[in-house]
């Protein structure tokens, strides 16, 4: 499956694709690559259509993974970024809890 999402992604530079393949490779354990994904999908907001929760979600999951390997300031940086783009966030939401 990791070679047709690259070979999504090298087509289509679209958040849907990245998010696929950001996900396929945290499940591997490749964070760092992952994280890459995450951010480029960070380097611009997806507005106004069905990717901004995508958009908005990244440096939740940039976060969880930073913190898995043990880069707390990374960690921490992107938690507060979640916040500070979601404010009106539902805090009943599993993962928001978190």
């Amino acid at each position: 499956a990791l070679t047709e999402l690259d070979e999504a992604v090298a087509n289509h530079r679209e958040p849907y694709f990245l998010e696929s393949l950001a996900e396929a490779l945290a499940r591997q354990g490749r964070a760092d690559e992952s994280i890459e994904l995450f951010d480029e999908i960070l380097d611009r907001p997806w507005f106004g259509y069905e990717a901004q929760f995508t958009w908005m979600w990244a440096p939740f999951r940039v976060a969880q993974q930073a913190s898995e390997r043990g880069d707390n300031e990374l960690a921490e940086t992107m938690y507060l970024r979640c916040v500070d783009q979601w404010p009106h966030r539902d805090p009943r939401l599993v993962d928001v809890a978190e």
